[in-house]
């Protein structure tokens, strides 16, 4: 198992990787009812790759996963993190946005869940960014919120309904 920033060359790969992952943060209930995930454009892909806030997880050089770990003013002007950026504010939640960073969306394949992968993505992503890192974690996610307060040392700071949706914001 290896983990390693992504390039520009790996765009591909994170494309098919996301439309496997998409509909994986979303309960069996979330489903049913018909909702959609959202995929990155290739432009904020592009984005992301320059930043190098993506890294790859493979297993025997096939890429088995992924990590964005991206500064907060990447995602600011997506609905979600200005409805997030609003709530805090209205619930008093202090965190400084001009040193955070996003922890999301993570995806492991299947065969890669509880082999310690996430830690080893964490921990790679981590140690380049400076600053606190937050994350929101779908209410239903229990194996994602395990693992963002075990292998991450994350803490709930917050609990809240965003775009319809539950969450658990951490941070570390």
């Amino acid at each position: 198992m290896q983990v390693r920033t992504a390039v520009l060359a790996d765009l591909a790969t994170i494309q098919r990787l996301e439309q496997q992952a998409v509909f994986d943060e979303f309960s069996a209930t979330e489903l049913q009812q018909g909702i959609s995930g959202d995929f990155f454009s290739e432009s904020q892909l592009k984005q992301l790759l320059q930043l190098q806030a993506i890294w790859l997880l493979e297993i025997d050089a096939k890429a088995q996963g992924y990590l964005i770990m991206a500064p907060f003013s990447f995602h600011q002007s997506a609905p979600l993190y200005r409805e997030l950026t609003r709530r805090c504010v209205a619930n008093d939640v202090l965190l400084d946005w001009r040193n955070l960073s996003v922890c999301g969306p993570v995806w492991l394949a299947t065969a890669a869940r509880g082999t310690g992968a996430f830690k080893l993505l964490y921990s790679a992503a981590k140690a380049q960014v400076a600053g606190k890192v937050m994350a929101l974690v779908a209410e239903h996610n229990e194996r994602s919120l395990k693992a963002h307060c075990q292998h991450a040392n994350m803490q709930i700071v917050d609990f809240m309904t965003l775009a319809g949706r539950d969450f658990y914001l951490l941070q570390d």
